[in-house]
């Protein structure tokens, strides 16, 4: 039930303010973290720990929130917050109790609830980004890549693959996302394109070049699903920049609140309808 108000308060959030608002932002912070100590309840530590990355990343930073946290309030507020995601991280990798985990969530909860009070909008900060479309930039990049390999253009061959890293992968903000993931995956894919370009200057067969850049497009989608939201996967992902989307989602809150309405209309007509009989 918890859980559907969170939902809720969240929709209403959007529709009022967009997701610029803060307390759209906690919200997704309290979901992610619920998420998190639910999977550490039953031990599976592992998973929990990648709601917790989560909620840190989608609820924190890329919304905007601790880059208003710090213009508005201060850096120390910023990392205190910080603070409390990584004490949690540590309380996990020391399989210490979900009584001890969930007083600390609660506790980072109340905190960012109170200096959060009286935040202006987070404008366009707000907008969560589309890293599969991050992904089709560089299979662009990269198909751009091969073609002029195959016609002999190896040195622009291999400056197309370091442009794909460097204004794409790296000038989106993916590197820095997947890194706050997990440091083994940011090196997994930075490692893809200084393979791809030593495969290039060893004079692979573009064939094999082919298959390559085939498998870093499977490595990069699978990345990109990971980044995503979870209120936000669905199949064919291709979210409107949130500010295109705000004149709908007053009628998202609105629904929803009629949804949440409708049992108590419903049984209070029956005790109408009863109450007429007698």
């Amino acid at each position: 039930m918890r859980k559907i108000y969170l939902l809720f308060i969240f929709i209403l959030a959007l529709g009022s303010q967009g997701l610029a608002s803060p307390l759209a932002s906690v919200s997704l912070v309290e979901l992610d973290l619920e998420r998190a100590l639910s999977l550490y309840r039953i031990g599976d530590s592992k998973n929990a720990k990648e709601e917790l990355k989560f909620a840190r990343y989608h609820g924190f930073k890329n919304t905007g929130l601790e880059a208003m946290i710090k213009k508005e309030l201060s850096y120390a507020h910023a990392k205190e917050i910080e603070n409390h995601f990584s004490r949690l991280e540590s309380m996990i990798d020391s399989s210490l109790s979900y009584e001890a985990l969930h007083q600390e969530s609660e506790a980072l909860l109340e905190r960012l609830y109170q200096i959060t009070q009286g935040l202006p909008e987070l404008e366009q900060q707000g907008t969560v980004k589309n890293w599969h479309e991050v992904v089709k930039r560089i299979d662009l990049a990269l198909a751009e890549a091969l073609d002029l390999y195959a016609q002999n253009a190896m040195k622009q061959a291999i400056s197309k693959v370091q442009s794909a890293y460097f204004d794409i992968f790296e000038e989106s903000g993916m590197e820095q996302a997947i890194l706050i993931l997990s440091e083994d995956r940011k090196l997994k894919a930075e490692q893809r394109f200084r393979s791809l370009t030593d495969m290039m200057k060893k004079g692979e067969s573009p064939s094999r070049l082919k298959n390559y850049a085939n498998e870093m497009h499977q490595d990069f989608s699978q990345l990109a699903e990971a980044l995503t939201p979870k209120e936000l996967r669905q199949n064919n992902y291709s979210p409107l920049p949130l500010l295109e989307r705000h004149s709908l989602l007053p009628w998202l809150a609105i629904t929803s609140l009629l949804a949440l309405l409708s049992p108590l209309f419903l049984l209070f007509s029956l005790r109408r309808a009863r109450r007429r009989r007698d």
